[in-house]
């Protein structure tokens, strides 16, 4: 048998990103406190067998054995009493103390003695158990899970221990606790490997069943008794790599506790920071290539070194963004800032800087996750005087490791961040604060002539242009330059509705929706997770939503994705963020699928964002995933938005975990605003002022107070009563406070404006004097605040349509 597994798997416990799973067999040699060798299942039946009354069921299971005593209170206290003396104060083996010194992420029982509990102990392991609160949880401690439950309890006095001793009751945990559930699904996803230590073929059966998460075989090794027949050893195959080791033999092939630290040390075990490796160039670049960009969003490092070890550098991939490349290179700062328009090539860009990097002679890491155990690994990278890029996809999704990095970022190092979506909500002093130092900001949006003219050959290459061929290439780029913006997103879209590309979209979408109805959830789920950038994991939703990810796999890479995908590790990443909008925008999907995928992704995100110790990146997720905006993109086309968007927010306020969250209700109301329900606007404003006031002064209720001012001007310019004095004269004053805080971009306010006019037109004649010159007031530093450029964080022709609102509202209070 290989041992390139194992090997694999001491490397990843050696880095602190395994998890462990100990089962029966992992007590074997351990005493208890009379000495005596802990008790095996069957030992343990044999001797519930002795009780009176007990005698004659000696081929009884052990769970029969305890269902029936359970019935019968002098037996389950003398159950009890067994269970206390021989399960706990257990004395462990040397074995059992090596195994257990090694430094797991979390480790996992379904043993009731204590053991593995005594063998930590110098560790200060975090008991769990099923009756843990999981807002225990605690992110400097390794957690123990008795998934059973602990014999223990019952010396510690809990009241309701529930103690597991039957498969039915065990496979209760997922509704009796869903939150620890989510807790040890949580541990699964962020562990790099998973071992399995002295699990018999039925225990390992149970497990597989409770944790039914998809790709955890390939990541599993088994730890069995050197016993086991090869039949038992083939069947084990099927929940990981098996080894007949034994505790003894796995215990003998770990490294010395004392050698551990300087393992974590070395550079080359990175188990949660992504070093980024330089591929071979491809020996030429296929059109399905740039079909797959285009589509997917995939960008393929071999595909593009064949492009750029070309004399010419004519584009036969993907166009360069070389005026960024190099004034990236050539900054007096090391911290960058990439920010442009949802679509308009963000990702693309990082991964020609990672290139460039290459070429330069810089290490490249890249981080996709705000796990605690990142930081240490982070520690050794930025200690180190070599040229390194670190970069990463997302600053306001990874903020906390942006922090990091940014504060010890040594000089000859580089920090490379995108902004990530909602970056509009941060102001230029706090990402200063983020990224730990001055930065330098590069603007993607638009391209100028050269990035035109590459576009017109990348176009000509590959036969995109079809009918316009027969124009000139000036006429071409004209038309990029004119009715495309200038950018690479509505280029993009041009070739979704006018190109070949067209005719590949709808066979994909006729794939899912017309042929292979069975599968039409799973393509919802995949463009749900697209349009949020990917950032909930796939297997996640696979097990939630209980996709057969073998079957849609083959499914997917047998229709026309096959043909760009094939191959690609993340095969289901197959539509980019802006293909899976266009889809949505220009098909018919049934809405009640849609709202079913989309509120059972974020329910159970929310369920994990509840684990102080794996839920960080949930908590970004479920951030992004709840946002008004977010539900429009999804729900784009006006016959079903409203009433669609009206029952997500409906079914996600019954989950207690998104109810108590302020950003919920605050994107609730933005949703009745816009359907002009402003009564139920009003009130879900008020519980997100109320719950956000809960997070104490130091969190920020701008965003809330922003929309109420809004709110304010809609409700009694359409009012068919009198105007609220009161109400106006605070919404202009918390417009002066936005204002002068600096803490968020101005351009939030300004954007009341319009609302304001429209209160202006319909209701001027019923202000007082002193509204009036509160009004006025106001107006006057809105209208001084606008700069003569374009607004920080605004979108296109935004500014100029404030500018005029304002003058508009000037005109007709002066009038007054």
């Amino acid at each position: 048998m290989s041992e390139d597994a194992l090997e694999e798997a001491i490397n990843d416990i050696s880095g602190g990103s395994a998890i462990c799973f100990v089962g029966a067999g992992f007590s074997w040699g351990a005493t208890d406190a009379q000495g005596k060798l802990v008790p095996s299942v069957a030992d343990l039946c044999a001797e519930i067998c002795e009780f009176p009354g007990l005698q004659n069921e000696k081929t009884a299971q052990l769970t029969d054995l305890a269902e029936f005593c359970n019935d019968d209170p002098v037996l389950k206290q003398r159950l009890v009493i067994h269970l206390i003396n021989r399960l706990t104060a257990c004395i462990p083996s040397d074995a059992h103390y090596r195994v257990m010194n090694m430094p797991w992420r979390a480790v996992f029982t379904t043993n009731f003695d204590d053991v593995a509990e005594r063998a930590l102990k110098g560790h200060g392991p975090l008991v769990v158990t099923p009756v843990f609160d999981v807002r225990n949880l605690r992110s400097d401690r390794r957690p123990l899970y008795y998934l059973h439950g602990r014999a223990s309890d019952f010396l510690d006095g809990v009241d309701d221990p529930q103690i597991v001793l039957s498969e039915s009751n065990y496979l209760e945990i997922r509704n009796q606790n869903r939150n620890l559930y989510s807790a040890f699904e949580n541990e699964i996803h962020c562990a790099s490997t998973i071992v399995f230590i002295g699990y018999s073929l039925r225990d390992a059966e149970i497990a597989t069943r409770l944790f039914a998460i998809d790709g955890m075989r390939e990541k599993s090794v088994v730890i069995c008794g050197s016993s086991e027949t090869m039949v038992t050893l083939s069947r084990l195959k099927k929940f990981g790599t098996p080894y007949p080791i034994g505790v003894d033999g796995f215990a003998a092939r770990l490294p010395d506790a004392k050698n551990i630290s300087a393992l974590r040390r070395d550079e080359k075990n990175l188990n949660f920071v992504n070093r980024r490796e330089p591929v071979a160039a491809k020996s030429e670049v296929e059109s399905s290539d740039v079909d797959g960009l285009l589509l997917s969003g995939d960008f393929d490092y071999s595909a593009f070194a064949n492009q750029q070890r070309q004399s010419n550098l004519t584009p036969e991939y993907c166009i360069v963004r070389s005026r960024h490349i190099e004034a990236i290179f050539n900054a007096k700062v090391n911290r960058f800032l990439v920010t442009s328009d949802l679509g308009n090539g963000k990702s693309v860009f990082l991964n020609q800087m990672i290139f460039e990097g290459h070429a330069r002679g810089f290490e490249i890491f890249s981080i996709e996750t705000q796990l605690p155990e990142i930081f240490a690994e982070l520690d050794v990278l930025l200690a180190s005087p070599s040229k390194r890029m670190f970069i990463i996809d997302s600053l306001v999704r990874f903020r906390k490791v942006v922090r990091y990095i940014g504060k010890r970022l040594p000089s000859t190092s580089m920090l490379v961040c995108a902004s990530g979506q909602n970056f509009d909500e941060a102001s230029y002093a706090s990402i200063i604060d983020d990224m730990g130092g001055a930065y330098r900001e590069i603007d993607l949006n638009g391209l100028d002539t050269a990035e035109l003219a590459n576009w017109d050959r990348l176009l000509e290459r590959w036969g995109f242009w079809e009918g316009r061929i027969e124009e000139s290439s000036v006429d071409r780029i004209r038309f990029l330059q004119t009715q495309c913006g200038a950018e690479n997103r509505s280029i993009v879209l041009s070739l979704f509705r006018e190109s070949r590309l067209s005719k590949k979209i709808d066979e994909i979408v006729s794939f899912f929706l017309t042929k292979s109805p069975q599968h039409s959830k799973a393509f919802i789920a995949i463009l749900i997770n697209s349009i949020c950038q990917n950032h909930v994991d796939w297997l996640r939703i696979v097990d939630w939503l209980d996709i057969d990810n073998a079957e849609l796999r083959t499914a997917v890479l047998s229709s026309p994705v096959g043909d760009f995908m094939s191959g690609r590790h993340s095969w289901y990443e197959f539509t980019s963020t802006e293909l899976a909008s266009y889809i949505f925008n220009n098909y018919d999907f049934e809405v009640d699928q849609i709202v079913e995928v989309y509120t059972k992704i974020v329910r159970e995100t929310a369920y994990s964002a509840n684990d102080p110790r794996g839920g960080y990146d949930a908590r970004e997720n479920l951030k992004e995933l709840m946002r008004y905006r977010f539900l429009t993109r999804l729900f784009s086309r006006p016959a079903l938005g409203d009433i669609a968007i009206n029952a997500v927010y409906q079914r996600l306020s019954k989950v207690p975990r998104i109810r108590d969250n302020d950003q919920f209700w605050l994107q609730y109301a933005m949703a009745r605003m816009e359907v002009d329900d402003l009564t139920s606007a009003e009130t879900y404003l008020s519980t997100a002022i109320g719950l956000a006031s809960k997070r104490g002064q130091e969190y920020s209720k701008n965003q809330i107070i922003d929309q109420q001012i809004r709110l304010v001007f809609m409700k009694n310019a359409r009012s068919k009563s009198s105007v609220n004095k009161r109400e106006l004269l605070t919404a202009a004053k918390n417009i002066e406070t936005l204002i002068k805080d600096k803490s968020a971009p101005v351009v939030h306010p300004l954007r009341s404006a319009v609302h304001l006019l429209e209160l202006l037109d319909s209701k001027a004649d019923q202000l007082d004097k002193a509204t009036v010159v509160s009004l006025k007031d106001t107006v006057m530093l809105m209208k001084d605040s606008v700069p003569e450029g374009r607004l920080d964080k605004s979108q296109k022709g935004e500014t100029e349509a404030i500018r005029k609102n304002l003058r508009l509202c000037s005109l007709v209070l002066e009038s007054l």
